[in-house]
């Protein structure tokens, strides 16, 4: 942008807006690549505190449902009720 308004070559709008586009993607890039070296580096102390990645399993792929849940409510409500 300075070398734009030094040389003359376009309006200060027409340059302020291709600098903003031109800058864009390196931001971006920086700031992505920071949040994903954070995230690495989070993952990597809690490792080194013993802590370690859970798998997760989505409980209507693991069980079937053989009861009408109408059913179960009334048994859940029978259980409980006081």
């Amino acid at each position: 942008m300075a070398y734009g308004l030094s040389t003359g070559l376009l309006d200060a709008w027409i340059l302020s807006i291709v600098s903003f586009f031109i800058a864009l993607p390196p931001a971006i890039l920086v700031k992505h690549t920071g949040n994903e070296l954070l995230h690495f580096l989070q993952k990597s102390l809690s490792k080194s505190y013993g802590f370690k990645r859970e798998k997760y399993y989505e409980a209507r792929f693991l069980m079937d449902n053989p009861i009408n849940s109408e059913q179960l409510f009334k048994q859940i409500q029978k259980e409980f009720d006081l």
